[in-house]
């Protein structure tokens, strides 16, 4: 007669060896692999038509977007809004340009965007981080100063 522990454990073995045959039996070595040949080449990724689309990366293109995005919170045309400036910085934190209070914020120096624009005598700051969209820093927030000098390539 087998004690009752060793016939429990003989189902829990089981499923471990077969899920290691499993896991491990499609994988195979490197001299395995076939050899290319001419006939094996991928086509080419053609990009897609972008006639039309305008893109809002670099300080440029999110300066358009952020245009935009001001004309419609303030009910005005985009031809009201004049640019003062659009670049590439290195901001000192990961509030990416625009510090709000009681939140707390890495010390690391961190690369975005800032553009300034002025409309109704007013002037409006957007920044942001190397992704998504520039936000309007708005009271409470306070514009962060660059970086002097960058710390990283700011192209």
């Amino acid at each position: 007669m087998t004690p009752s522990h060793v016939r429990c454990r003989r189902p829990a073995i089981a499923v471990l060896v077969l899920s290691t045959v499993v896991a491990f039996g499609g994988c195979s070595g490197p001299d395995d692999a076939p050899t290319p040949t001419a006939g094996d080449a991928k086509p080419s990724r053609t990009p897609p038509d972008m006639t039309g689309v305008e893109l809002t990366t670099g300080p440029k293109g999110q300066a358009s977007a952020a245009r935009r995005d001001l004309a419609a919170k303030l009910g005005v045309a985009e031809s009201d809004i004049t640019m003062v400036e659009a670049r590439n910085v290195t901001w000192p934190s990961s509030a990416t340009g625009c510090e709000m209070p009681d939140r707390g914020y890495l010390d690391v120096i961190t690369r975005g965007t800032l553009v300034r624009m002025r409309a109704a005598g007013r002037e409006y700051v957007y920044t942001g981080g190397p992704v998504g969209a520039l936000r309007l820093c708005e009271a409470p927030g306070r514009v962060q100063k660059p970086v002097p000098g960058g710390g990283l390539d700011e192209t």
